[in-house]
C-alpha cells in the first residue's frame, strides 16, 4: 500500500518537480548559510556606491558592457549598500536566484525539444546541481551569464514552434534577444539563433 501511495505521488507531475527545486535549494544551501562577496562583486559594490548610474550602465566590465546586469547591480546595492553584512547575503541569494531562473528556460526548451516532461525536469535537476558550472550560482558576478543565458534558452524555445511563426513569436524574440545582449556579450549567441 504505502510502495503504491509512494509510486502515485512520484507520478504527480508536479511532486518532482518540488524535489528536484527542494534539493537543488539543498545541494547550494552551504553557499547560502556561509555567504560572502566574491571576485569582482567587490568592485560593483564599490562603483555602484562612487559612479553616477548613468556611466555604470554603459561602462565596460570585463569583456562586456552589461546595461541590464548593471541596472540590477545599482538597485541592490544603492538601496541595501551601507549593510555590507546584507549586502554580501542578498547578493548571494540574488546569484542563486538567477541560477533558478536560467533552470527554468533551460527545462522549458527541453520539454519543446523531446516532449518529454521527465526529460525536461531530469534536465533541470542535473543541470541544477552541476559542478561544471558550480561558479554561476555562488558569484553574483556570473549571474550574468545565467541571465543571459536564460533569455538565450526562451529564444531557442520560442524557434522551436512548430506552427509557423506570427508575429507575435518575433516580438518576443526580438525582446528575449535583446534581454540577452543587456545581461553579458554572451547574449550575442541570441543574435545568431534568432536570425
Amino acid at each position: 500500500m504505502a510502495n503504491r501511495l509512494s509510486i502515485k505521488l512520484i507520478e504527480k507531475s508536479y511532486f518532482k518537480w518540488i524535489f528536484a527545486v527542494l534539493f537543488i535549494f539543498i545541494y547550494h544551501f552551504r553557499r547560502i548559510y556561509f555567504y560572502s562577496i566574491l571576485g569582482d562583486d567587490g568592485i560593483r559594490i564599490v562603483d555602484a556606491r562612487t559612479l553616477p548610474l548613468k556611466t555604470e550602465l554603459f561602462r565596460p566590465f570585463s569583456e562586456h558592457v552589461a546595461p541590464g546586469f548593471e541596472l540590477l547591480t545599482a538597485i541592490f546595492i544603492r538601496t541595501y549598500g551601507n549593510h555590507l553584512n546584507l549586502t554580501a547575503f542578498l547578493l548571494t541569494l540574488l546569484a542563486l536566484g538567477c541560477w533558478f531562473l536560467f533552470l527554468i528556460p533551460v527545462a522549458m526548451w527541453t520539454k519543446r525539444l523531446t516532449g518529454s516532461e521527465q526529460i525536461a525536469c531530469l534536465t533541470f535537476f542535473l543541470t541544477g546541481i552541476s559542478t561544471a558550472c558550480l561558479e554561476i550560482p555562488w558569484w553574483f558576478s556570473a549571474a550574468t551569464y545565467s541571465l543571459s543565458a536564460s533569455f538565450i534558452f526562451l529564444v531557442m524555445c520560442e524557434n522551436e514552434t512548430k506552427e509557423l511563426l506570427k508575429w507575435h513569436n518575433y516580438l518576443k524574440i526580438a525582446i528575449f534577444t535583446a534581454l540577452a545582449m543587456s545581461f553579458s556579450a554572451l547574449g550575442l549567441l541570441a543574435v545568431v539563433i534568432a536570425g
